[in-house]
């Protein structure tokens, strides 16, 4: 955050620095006026007029009560924090993409109807697999989105609900894989 003294320092700095452009300006709007020949007549002094009223700019119009906004704190430290997290579900999607890609080994091993037989042992078949890495990433990207609108400038009440929607996505991809 800037503090009073930087900021006056800039201001006076940008008030020199714009300083000789304004003579310049000055100069260039004011033509050079050429001396008065001395055969003309001299101006007669006009007749007393009554004095001008200074006139006082309007006020600005009301329109209704003053709001006030709340407080916003944009830290660098918290959009550093998101931007890790960010981050961190980008390679998570990055990975949950390789699952969906579909492997020939996986497809002999895991087909359906041997899955079916084995279900007594465990274990899923390729497309249940496959179909469960497709809800992780649409949780994923969900979750991306969250994110990134937690960049934003949000009230405190707005994060908290945001992050608990966040949460709520975790926890939902953390059940994917249990059993029912």
């Amino acid at each position: 955050m800037f503090s009073t003294r930087s900021f006056v320092l800039a201001a006076v700095a940008t008030l020199l620095a714009t300083a000789p452009f304004a003579s310049a300006a000055e100069s260039t709007k004011e033509p050079a006026k050429e001396p008065a020949p001395a055969a003309a007549p001299a101006p007669t002094p006009a007749p007393a007029a009554a004095p001008a009223k200074k006139e006082t700019p309007p006020a600005p119009p009301t329109v209704g009560p003053v709001v006030v906004m709340p407080e916003f704190q944009v830290t660098g430290g918290r959009l550093r924090e998101i931007d890790n997290r960010i981050k961190r579900v980008e390679k998570q999607i990055v990975r949950e993409k390789k699952t969906l890609a579909k492997n020939p080994v996986n497809e002999t091993i895991n087909s359906d109807k041997l899955a079916k037989a084995a279900m007594v042992f465990g274990g899923n078949s390729a497309s249940h697999l496959a179909a469960l890495a497709a809800a992780r990433v649409a949780s994923l990207e969900k979750e991306l989105s969250m994110l990134e609108t937690l960049r934003t400038p949000l009230t405190a009440e707005q994060r908290q609900l945001l992050e608990q929607e966040i949460e709520a996505q975790r926890v939902y991809r953390r059940e994917l894989d249990q059993v029912r």
